[in-house]
């Protein structure tokens, strides 16, 4: 992620304070550039930068090996952007096996539509929304976690990468 205003991290920090009401023992990770300054806790829908007992961390950029072994740890990676030309994150917690819970946004849906993966959608503008979601993956039964996972693990192995970057030439091609 970013803190860029699309990626939305607000409204996902307030869902943070509504699912740590359920699950004291999760914690919240932010990497990307500028997420570094992201490190403290909720306060009264905010979040108060502190220096001890955190449980919301911003890593910054981080290198793709370690950012690999986070979304292999994760028990749920998040993409709640306003608008993004596609899930980045999505596709390498999908490859890897890790639930998703995303924004309800065409780019995304057309993950779902095109590659066969599977998340949970919630509205970006809503932190109630983007909350339940999350906690529906948080308390999935482990067959069907496991199952999800799986599936999409398939799906994702059947994407011809090659092709797909040949076909984006083509289309920058046109322009």
């Amino acid at each position: 992620s970013s803190t860029l205003g699309h990626k939305n991290i607000s409204n996902l920090i307030r869902a943070f304070s509504i699912i740590r009401k359920k699950n004291k023992n999760i914690n919240l990770v932010f990497t990307g550039p500028g997420t570094e300054v992201l490190n403290g806790v909720n306060s009264n829908n905010y979040l108060e930068i502190i220096n001890e007992n955190n449980y919301i961390y911003g890593l910054g950029y981080i290198k793709d090996r370690d950012i690999n072994f986070l979304i292999k740890k994760a028990e749920v990676v998040v993409n709640c952007s306003l608008y993004e030309p596609g899930n980045g994150s999505g596709l390498d917690a999908w490859k890897i096996g890790t639930p998703v819970a995303m924004s309800n946004i065409s780019s995304f849906k057309e993950h779902i539509k095109y590659l066969g993966v599977r998340a949970e959608l919630f509205d970006p503008t809503s932190p109630k929304s983007i909350a339940k979601k999350i906690i529906n993956i948080l308390q999935m039964s482990k067959s069907k976690r496991k199952k999800n996972i799986n599936h999409s693990k398939i799906m994702m192995k059947k994407i011809d990468w090659n092709l797909i970057i040949k076909d984006y030439i083509k289309f920058i091609d046109t322009i």
